[in-house]
């Protein structure tokens, strides 16, 4: 209103500050797009780290207290003539855990049938505060959600983990026939008071849950073999890597990777497409790239945890396989040579030289495996006019 009378003032007439209002309302639109948009970015941002968060936490659910991948294979004489115990519960019971199933990523395969089926088999145990579930090097008899109470978990009398109410814990031990790798201990809100849990037995697990688990896994072990980056893994190192995959989903539009954000998770796409765009740093600019099932991005996350030299962003709804940076290190390393190979590889796809060639799968495989890293100081000279060099060819990665 000031600048308004200022305007008026110098420039005289009402006509004048007419337009000038009409000016200043255009402006305040253009002020508030330019947030939105702004905002919509940031948004974005606190998405995708909200997510690869959550990647994170999955990962390390799936591992704090795993058995080895290597223990005794599930047993598969079951038979189609076992059918688990159905044990009576009121409606509420039944819903209350459909929702604990709902909201556990073992069983985000399993239909509306295969949950009612496994929560009628549940039944409910009362245990008093302090109460050992079982105790590390124990065989595997139950899996367990709590009602009420929080399940503390201890290796060698260090507690390692916990479980708060509608959390399934107990699973890894049955799955894989072996020992539980910790102790659990039941507590509750008031002193001395009374937890309720929900278990289900080992074989009817097995029947309702592994089996759809290892039907998951075969075909999760199909995709990844038929990843360039992954052929020739032995079983064990597969089965390792395929175990710490955490699966997330994204909606047509929506954006995976942010450039310039620091990565910290690798995707392996198992339904849908992706477009990778906006690719490199600096002066260094490259195709985009059209991705879909069984093709994998984020490999530079694992390796470095340096920024995101791409924006990811979903064309169609997206199905992805995840893993974090921290589990990959912890559980995978002998993978990092592999993934380096292959991001060369990437790299030099992206490259129109190599892109417009008649080069092969083989032969590209054979110039990823002569390229090196190199890192230069701000001034140095790679070739000088007059004086011998060596014949390489440099990209500016």
């Amino acid at each position: 209103m000031v600048f308004a009378s200022l305007f008026e003032v110098c420039c005289g007439g009402e006509e004048e500050g007419r337009k000038l209002s009409a000016v200043t309302a255009a402006l305040s639109d253009a002020d508030e797009e330019e947030w939105k948009r702004v905002q919509s970015q940031r948004d974005a941002k606190q998405h995708i780290r909200h997510v690869e968060h959550q990647i994170s936490k999955l990962n390390r659910k799936k591992n704090r207290c795993r058995d080895t991948i290597t223990a005794k294979p599930l047993c598969t004489e079951m038979t189609c003539t076992f059918r688990p115990p159905e044990f009576e519960k009121s409606e509420e019971d039944m819903q209350s855990l459909i929702d604990y199933l709902n909201h556990s990523f073992i069983f985000d395969d399993h239909d509306d049938n295969e949950k009612s089926q496994i929560a009628l088999a549940m039944q409910m145990e009362e245990v008093d505060d302090g109460t050992i579930l079982f105790r590390q090097g124990d065989e595997g008899d139950y899996c367990y959600v709590s009602q009420s109470g929080t399940a503390e978990y201890f290796e060698d009398d260090t507690k390692v983990s916990e479980y708060t109410p509608g959390e399934f814990f107990g699973m890894a031990a049955l799955l894989y026939d072996s020992k539980r790798v910790a102790t659990c201990k039941v507590v509750t809100e008031v002193e001395g008071g009374t937890a309720k849990l929900w278990k289900l037995d080992q074989k009817s697990f097995k029947y309702t849950v592994a089996h759809n688990i290892y039907k998951r896994m075969s075909s999760m072990k199909d995709r990844v073999r038929n990843i360039e980056m992954f052929k020739g893994l032995d079983e064990t190192l597969l089965n390792r890597f395929i175990h710490n995959l955490a699966p997330i989903a994204w909606t047509s539009g929506e954006r995976i990777v942010e450039k310039g954000e620091e990565g910290t998770v690798f995707y392996i796409i198992t339904s849908g497409q992706v477009r990778i765009h906006d690719i490199g740093l600096g002066d260094s600019q490259y195709d985009d790239q059209i991705l879909g099932p069984g093709q994998a991005f984020g490999e530079r996350a694992l390796l470095t945890g340096e920024p995101r030299a791409a924006n990811v962003t979903a064309i169609t709804d997206v199905g992805t396989m995840a893993i974090d940076r921290s589990s990959f290190e912890e559980y995978i390393g002998p993978l990092q040579g592999l993934l380096e190979r292959n991001m060369r590889k990437k790299f030099l796809k992206a490259l129109p030289l190599i892109r417009d060639s008649q080069l092969t799968e083989e032969e590209i495989d054979q110039l990823a495996g002569m390229m090196t890293e190199l890192c230069y100081r701000k001034g140095h000279f790679l070739a000088e006019s007059g004086k011998p060099y060596s014949m390489n060819l440099w990209i500016i990665q």
